[in-house]
């Protein structure tokens, strides 16, 4: 929910990052390291942490006026949104001008009961709505349905397009497929399963913030709240690979027996609550002793800053050649223009106005 001016020089950097500073994780798993066991004392805010490129008043009108955002891909400079209320994909143009929605809830040809997750298939040209965990909907850019998949047996609730396919997410929270459990999945064009990776923890794993995937220059990113790392894939490998391992100086840790006792110790420990790629760097919010913090990396694990964060924390989704996307409601975006005039550049938008795609990278 990237594209990179320069991906090919950042990528190397980052193999060579791998090759000299790996180190091991929990089931053989590898990664540069993301250290933030020392987590700042300077208190930073949104205009520390972003710099606002771009802003794009979403249409308002009845038919596209948006309730909650889930997810947000930018494919051929139109902005395709899930709604996760009205349970649609909506289409806008670069302008913000509405296009078309795809998808309809019902039990008719073509329809779907819930739409878990979506993405755009850029080289089949073709958008995917994901129903619950096992079935997919496959519709052209224009909005026609052109067929479904049954993913069965295996469990997805997150769903990301590659070149070579598709790959698709669980959570640990539902062990439920015993020893076919996997956190990713990936699948050919027509749906067939090519491999599964990172065993599904046995212990119990309360929900953790929710990560949609993220792709860039052809790669799938996925941050994983429960191992503390950020897992990619690039449909060439023969399996995931833990590309960053976030080191906490609490770490939350597993053996919990339920969620009132998770719940009673997160205040104790470091949680991961949000995070994207930006290009040239990545950004991670997360709570340290219940309070809000956030951390900016480059793309070879050098902190460029982190501290106590002052703002209430964005949904991240991915933009065009390194830019990250955060989508508030009007509402909120006004709130942010009045408190960051600086930084949030005004727009023609009232308060019960549609939604507005701020287009950022990171500072």
């Amino acid at each position: 929910m990237i594209e990179c001016m320069s991906m090919k020089q950042v990528w190397i950097g980052i193999a060579v990052c791998l090759c000299l500073s790996c180190t091991r994780m929990r089931d053989g798993q590898e990664g540069v390291v993301l250290d933030l066991t020392e987590t700042g004392t300077d208190t930073l805010g949104f205009c520390d942490v972003f710099d606002v490129v771009g802003v794009v008043p979403l249409e308002t009108k009845d038919e596209c006026l948006l309730g909650y955002v889930s997810k947000v891909e930018v494919v051929d400079g139109n902005y395709y949104v899930l709604d996760g209320q009205r349970k649609a994909v909506f289409v806008f143009d670069g302008q913000g001008t509405f296009l078309r929605r795809i998808g309809i809830v019902g039990h008719g040809h073509g329809e779907y009961e819930r739409a878990s997750d979506f993405t755009v298939d850029r080289d089949r040209r073709r958008v995917v709505i994901l129903c619950g965990s096992r079935e997919v909907y496959m519709y052209d850019l224009q909005g026609r349905f052109v067929g479904k998949k049954d993913v069965s047996p295996w469990l997805v609730w997150k769903i990301a397009s590659c070149p070579e396919g598709f790959v698709g997410s669980t959570e640990d929270a539902t062990y439920s497929e015993g020893e076919m459990a996997y956190l990713f999945y990936a699948f050919d064009p027509e749906f067939h399963a090519r491999g599964k990776w990172v065993g599904v923890r046995r212990d119990y794993a309360m929900s953790t913030a929710y990560f949609p995937l993220q792709k860039a220059g052809g790669k799938v990113f996925g941050f994983d709240g429960a191992r503390n790392a950020v897992h990619v894939w690039d449909g060439q490998a023969d399996s995931v690979r833990t590309a960053y391992a976030v080191r906490f100086a609490s770490p939350m840790p597993g053996g919990m027996k339920g969620q009132e006792e998770y719940m009673r110790n997160m205040f104790f420990y470091d949680v991961l609550m949000g995070g994207a790629w930006g290009g040239d760097g990545l950004v991670l919010f997360y709570l340290h002793e219940a309070r809000q913090h956030v951390a900016v990396f480059a793309p070879d694990g050098e902190r460029r800053m982190s501290g106590p964060y002052r703002d209430i924390f964005p949904d991240l989704y991915v933009g065009r050649e390194g830019e990250v996307l955060i989508v508030p409601s009007a509402a909120r975006f006004l709130e942010l223009v009045r408190r960051h005039p600086d930084v949030v550049p005004g727009a023609p938008v009232s308060e019960d106005g549609n939604h507005v795609v701020l287009r950022c990278r990171l500072r």
